[in-house]
């Protein structure tokens, strides 16, 4: 019976998670997001080329989403669609995947071996995760980095399984695929190196163990090799190992901080986000601020206008809300870490979700400007680590389960509720530009 009524829980979790998103998505136009990347799908879907790294602001992101994009905006013109519903054609794709994701968070803790009520706690805070959701709806690669990151740890998990059984033949089709999804990722933001870290632990694993080592081997020698022309051609266009649209443009040069020595590394100024809740002097030179207000809020204001009555009080309670998982998730962690054996799974996605959380950091050393402190970029670590804690939530008492997934639904549906039906008042009043249809 309990089983039963967890079920129904996960199943609302869905549905309403699901609705909130495509309500976000149908009130936001395609143009709205934090930087113009429908000049770069429409110079895909025009000319059949990859541009150079310099002929606009995001030219120099890998191909991947741009590919895929211009497939769609040529399919949707094919079937003389307004050129609005091309572009939300377009912007549709990340929705897509989001709403995919959920199911893939669930198959992944299934595969873990995570119990339901672990599932139905991470399920539910993962489904309303505000920066989540923000970056579904925009247009723009990093959600698909996000959604090649899960879908490599549901390959990462099953291979290893597969080695830990020595079932080679599944563990060759696993890995393969593995190391695919990790190359793709590469393809899809420059960041996406990271997911490499999977496939060469593996093969570790391989090389010790005596078996499979050379097929392994091969596999990561020639995603290697396929990496390093790639980066040594854009080195040869560009004279930049990791190149940057800020290495051509200066449109950033005026954002704050500006300088790397007032960057603060060290300081989160939560109560002057409880003050402010939106992006304001007092805040955006503290990265890790300014990483939790966009993780838990629409602090740059690109859904809601800090000028819409109400959207602060809302504001305020994101940010407690973020902070009590923050709190209970370490709680959890650092409590039961001790007494359960971690196991080489967990200790190689924490340590992946570790690499991805020093990313805005090395940005922002590169780029000390505000712009260069996005929690987007600490998506897929965010997401890796809430699955990875569902191992250390230990058994709760039926009626606490009970009342903090319907405070995630609860808080989530609010939150995302006013923002929509606000939304076409903050349209008028956003931060940034609204930018142009090609």
């Amino acid at each position: 019976m309990l089983e039963k009524n967890y079920t129904k829980l996960l199943a609302l979790i869905v549905i309403i998670s699901i609705v909130i998103r495509l309500s976000l998505f149908v009130v936001s136009p395609p143009n709205n997001s934090y930087d113009d990347h429908l000049e770069v799908i429409n110079m895909y879907s025009e000319n059949k080329v990859l541009p150079g790294s310099s002929d606009c602001w995001e030219c120099y992101q890998p191909p991947i989403y741009y590919g895929i994009c211009a497939t769609i905006l040529n399919t949707a013109t094919s079937l003389e669609l307004s050129p609005f519903t091309k572009w939300k054609s377009v912007q549709f794709l990340n929705i897509l995947l989001s709403i995919i994701l959920l199911f893939l968070y669930l198959k992944i803790m299934i595969q873990l071996k995570v119990s339901m009520e672990a599932r139905l706690i991470v399920l539910s805070v993962l489904a309303f995760l505000p920066r989540d959701i923000f970056t579904s709806v925009m247009i723009g690669n990093d959600y698909l980095l996000t959604f090649f990151c899960v879908l490599a740890v549901l390959f990462f998990i099953r291979s290893y399984g597969n080695f830990r059984t020595r079932n080679s033949s599944n563990f060759r089709q696993d890995y393969f695929f593995l190391s695919l999804i990790c190359l793709l990722s590469f393809f899809t933001k420059q960041h996406g190196l990271l997911m490499i870290v999977l496939p060469i632990l593996l093969m570790l694993n391989c090389v010790i163990g005596k078996w499979n080592a050379k097929f392994s081997f091969v596999i990561i020698l020639l995603t290697f090799t396929i990496i390093s022309l790639n980066s040594y051609t854009a080195y040869a266009e560009t004279g930049q190992l990791m190149v940057s649209n800020q290495h051509f443009f200066d449109y950033a040069i005026n954002q704050q901080p500006g300088n790397i020595s007032k960057v603060e590394f060290s300081t989160f100024r939560y109560f002057s986000l409880l003050q402010e809740p939106f992006i304001s002097e007092s805040t955006l030179q503290s990265l890790p601020t300014e990483l939790f207000a966009r993780t838990f809020f629409d602090y740059e204001w690109r859904f809601l206008s800090p000028n819409v009555e109400g959207s602060k009080f809302i504001g305020r309670i994101a940010y407690l809300w973020g902070m009590f998982w923050i709190i209970l998730f370490a709680y959890w962690l650092f409590k039961y870490i001790k007494i359960r054996q971690a196991g080489f799974v967990i200790v190689a996605l924490f340590v992946l979700a570790s690499l991805f959380f020093l990313v805005p950091v090395i940005q922002t050393f590169r780029f000390p400007y505000f712009s260069s402190m996005k929690a987007m970029f600490v998506l897929p670590a965010l997401i890796i680590m809430s699955i990875c804690l569902s191992k250390f939530i230990p058994i709760l008492r039926t009626n606490f389960i009970v009342a903090i997934v319907l405070g995630n639904i609860f808080i989530g549906s609010s939150l995302f509720g006013f923002i929509v039906y606000n939304f076409p008042l903050s349209l008028l009043d956003l931060h940034g530009p609204l930018w142009l249809y090609p």
